[in-house]
Formats: structure tokens, sequence, C-alpha cells
């Protein structure tokens, strides 16, 4: 997989065909049209950060293979870590329309489970949240999270 942000496209297509990619995420402000474009050769994911304008209708014109949504940088940084209740809500919502999504941004292993059930996505991604120290990954705590998963899998 490889992860891109706001990058040429002529640039994310030679890199992806000569790394063998077999996934692009975008992570920025890339288009529709951008994404799409990419859908004839690799796997496609983009990145949404929902904002205060952000509207469930535009992403419909995205022919990607999976939505993972996040917490916009800015937002972390004034404390808010993770996506509302309400907006995980309209999520589930909009997953039911046969949309793969991925769920990200503070997601820990005692919240995992809630955020899971409530939602429903096709995969979770984590990082600061089995962190012991910003950018070190805790063994205890990545063993945990995936532990607190495969026992609601079980369930």
């Amino acid at each position: 997989m490889g992860v891109f942000v706001d990058e040429q496209k002529e640039k994310v297509w030679e890199i992806g065909c000569e790394l063998c990619l077999n996934v692009l995420q975008f992570h920025g402000k890339e288009s529709a049209s951008y994404c799409n474009f990419f859908k004839k050769r690799f796997k496609v994911i983009k990145t949404i950060f929902p904002g205060d304008n952000f509207s469930f209708e535009k992403l419909q014109e995205y022919k990607v293979d999976a939505f993972l949504f996040d917490v916009e940088w800015e937002r972390k940084l004034k404390g808010e870590k993770r996506l509302s209740e309400e907006f995980l809500e309209k999520v589930r919502e909009f997953s039911n329309q046969g949309v793969r999504i991925i769920i990200s941004g503070g997601l820990t292993p005692e919240n995992v489970v809630s955020v899971v059930k409530k939602v429903s996505p096709y995969a979770v991604d984590v990082a600061s949240g089995v962190e012991r120290e910003i950018g070190k990954k805790d063994e205890g705590l990545v063993k945990q999270f995936i532990r607190n998963i495969k026992g609601y899998e079980g369930s």
C-alpha cells in the first residue's frame, strides 16, 4: 500500500507501478475524478476528514474501494481525538449502502469494541491509541487492542 497526500497524478501512477503497489490511499484533498482515475489499476482508499461543511452526498462521486474516516490534524491538536458518536451513527447508515468503511481517530484498546459495535466497519486504523509515548508503539497495548477485537468477533 502506498499513502499519498496531494501528489501529482503522474507521480503516484509511476510510484504505484514501479513498486507494484496494489492499494493506494489518498490522505489529502484529492477529488473524486483524481481518485477514480487510479481504479483501472489499483484498489483505492480515500481518507475523509469530516469538517463543518461535510456531506455524505459528495462522497457518491467517488468510486473507491473504501473510505477511511479520521479526525483532522488541526482538531486533534485542539483535543478532539475521536469522531463524534453522532457522526459515527451517520457513518453506519452510509455503510449500509454497501460502502466499505475504515474508522480511525482516537481508537484505543478500551474504546475500539464500542466503536466497532456502533459502526461495523470493514477495518479499523490505530496509531496513537497504542502508544506509550509519541511515535512509540507499546507492544502490550497493541496486543490488547487485537485481543479486544478478536474477543468481540467471537461473541
